[in-house]
């Protein structure tokens, strides 16, 4: 089966579910074509973000077999629009509509985050099934292919605490999209239970978590804090909570300050992109007890997660939120750590493994029960073994056979 990504993310940004997805399906014998949209990787108009002119910065550098990756309409970027738009999303959807209609074999399109440079996509590639990340893409990809159309929810609606106007397009596009598709991934039960009356009832339906890449988050050890504090200049008997993940209005500051506020011996570790409201709350935080490094490769990023005594979900508790996991809780229960989160229903399957809150009351006791906790408990090794069953091969290999199951229930 040949496979047709249509991408909302540069390949060359963060190596995350669509990258994981389409290389995981590759592996499995799969021609995969990934559309790129190629703006930069951030904030809008932010040129400091990964652009797609340095796929290194992505750590997706090495050739992949059986998977091309196809920049917009002569290679040319499609402008500096971002995410955070209506505008944004119809730039893309009208690149995509011109690639499909001209076709993307032949030498038209170079290679550039994956396979050999400068390799074409085979003359024979017919995609059999389209897969799409964003809603305001499905009426386009429907309307250009015969192939078995599939949604992949990425999880939640782009800037949900930014911009109830776009949170509410986004609604929009749901409504009108998951009319079209023959299948259905969503990342959790309550997603899927919230969407599944917009599809037709033939749709096939499915949960696929995200996951974890086990080779770069491993589980925590004396040697790995040691060398990550060693980099990062932190001795070794000061308390660290780390958070990995884009700092923006999602973030309770509040969280983050009554932490540093009740336990003067802690510090925050912060990895990720900073965004213009995650500039505001590093503002507010005291200064000299908080790092915060910005955007990183995610090698860099998992090898400095040991340097922290227990990881932080301090996100705002808000009912847009509610269904809010994020890729980084499998690579947090990767290393073993304690994990402090704030409560919402899409933890609750997990909530033996993690120290959850609603008051500051909680959030002290779970902080007191985190940096108690033994190393080498039965939440450790729990922890880790929920994350070795969420290795993206794993998920690829569960993604690929429901293509499967999905080409089977198109309408004849």
């Amino acid at each position: 089966m040949d496979v047709l990504f249509v991408g909302s993310q540069p390949f060359a940004g963060m190596n995350r579910r669509p990258q994981q997805l389409a290389r995981g399906l590759a592996a499995a014998g799969r021609r995969v074509v990934y559309l790129d949209p190629a703006h930069p990787f951030g904030l809008q108009g932010d040129a400091g973000g990964f652009a797609p002119e340095a796929p290194g910065a992505s750590g997706v550098t090495a050739p992949a077999q059986r998977l091309w990756v196809v920049p917009p309409r002569g290679g040319a970027r499609p402008g500096r629009w971002g995410w955070d738009s209506r505008a944004g999303w119809k730039a893309w959807a009208s690149q995509v509509a011109a690639l499909l209609a001209e076709g993307f074999s032949g030498t038209l399109f170079g290679v550039r985050a994956a396979g050999q440079p400068g390799e074409a996509v085979p003359s024979d590639f017919r995609p059999q099934a389209a897969i799409v990340d964003h809603p305001a893409m499905l009426s386009t990809v429907r309307a250009a292919l015969p192939a078995t159309l599939v949604f992949d929810c990425l999880e939640d609606p782009p800037a949900p605490a930014r911009s109830r106007t776009l949170a509410a397009a986004y609604e929009e596009e749901l409504e009108r999209g998951l009319a079209l598709v023959d299948g259905i991934v969503a990342v959790n039960r309550y997603l899927l239970e919230s969407w599944e009356r917009r599809l037709r009832p033939e749709a096939a339906r499915t949960v696929i978590e995200h996951g974890v890449d086990a080779a770069l988050f491993r589980p925590a050890n004396e040697e790995l804090r040691r060398l990550a504090r060693e980099r990062l200049g932190l001795p070794a008997e000061r308390r660290v909570a780390a958070f990995l993940g884009r700092i923006d209005a999602r973030i309770s500051f509040e969280d983050l300050e009554h932490i540093l506020e009740t336990d003067p011996g802690m510090h925050l570790l912060l990895l990720g992109e900073v965004g213009s409201e995650g500039e505001a709350i590093l503002r507010r935080l005291a200064r000299g007890r908080v790092t915060a490094l910005g955007l990183l490769r995610q090698s860099e990023a998992a090898a400095l997660l040991p340097a922290a005594d227990l990881l932080l979900i301090p996100y705002r508790r808000e009912p847009e939120m509610e269904t809010l996991r994020g890729l980084k809780l499998y690579e947090y229960l990767a290393t073993g750590l304690p994990v402090v989160a704030s409560f919402r229903r899409g933890l609750k399957a997990l909530r033996e493994l993690l120290y959850l809150y609603t008051t500051w009351g909680e959030l002290d006791e779970a902080l007191r029960r985190a940096c108690a906790e033994p190393s080498d408990g039965e939440l450790r090794s729990g922890r880790i073994a929920v994350a070795r069953e969420a290795d993206w091969t794993l998920r690829a290999a569960a993604f690929s056979a429901f293509l499967e199951q999905a080409a089977r229930s198109r309408p004849a």
